[in-house]
């Protein structure tokens, strides 16, 4: 009696590789984890170069709208700078003269008010329409003003006008207080040097 042959168990590994492949010499493993490391390098290489250009696009733009700004404002400071300075120029001409304290009404008792005025003369030979007027102070800290300056329209060459302010002497200023008043040149809105300057006294009496 014929008897079949049985596989011995170490023989099936062997059958299995070859049933697969494994042991085929022509077989080529999927080994190439290269292309991958690679691919992800360039993809992180490019991704940094943009991010960098971004970063460079980003610094150029905000530096040349700075740029762009300063240029713009001191253009704009150099023109302001420009127009005061000739209308300043145009004002030096306008004299301060005959100037007035009159008590309202008189005399000067503490607590009542007086007006502090001078005379606008033109003595250029221009108009000037820049709003002329004049800027009060007066040296003591009890007689003060709510409105201590005062600008006419205009004054044409040649021309002579008033222009005054309000002061108010304190209840509690100690009467025969004589009280210098200061009258400078202005220009309304403008900040001019050297104009015409005069001052006026008048005294605090104690007495109606």
């Amino acid at each position: 009696m014929l008897h079949r042959a049985r596989p011995h168990h170490h023989a099936l590994p062997l059958l299995l590789a070859a049933a697969c492949g494994w042991n085929d010499p022509d077989y080529v493993y999927d080994t190439d984890t290269t292309s991958s490391s690679s691919s992800g390098a360039s993809s992180t290489t490019t991704d940094a170069s943009t991010t960098a250009d971004a970063t460079t696009d980003a610094t150029t733009t905000e530096a040349t709208t700075d740029a762009a700004t300063t240029a713009e404002t001191t253009g704009d400071d150099t023109t302001d700078s420009g127009q005061d300075q000739a209308v300043c120029a145009a004002a030096a001409p306008i004299a301060l003269i005959d100037p007035t304290a009159e008590p309202q009404p008189a005399p000067w008792l503490p607590g009542g008010s007086i007006e502090v005025g001078v005379t606008l003369h033109n003595t250029g030979g221009a108009d000037f329409s820049w709003y002329p007027g004049i800027e009060v102070s007066a040296d003591h800290p009890l007689v003060t003003s709510g409105a201590p300056a005062n600008w006419l329209y205009a004054i044409f060459a040649g021309m002579k006008t008033p222009i005054a302010v309000v002061f108010t002497a304190d209840p509690a200023i100690e009467p025969g207080t004589l009280v210098t008043f200061t009258i400078r040149g202005v220009v309304l809105g403008k900040q001019c040097e050297g104009l015409a300057e005069t001052t006026v006294q008048a005294t605090v009496t104690g007495e109606p």
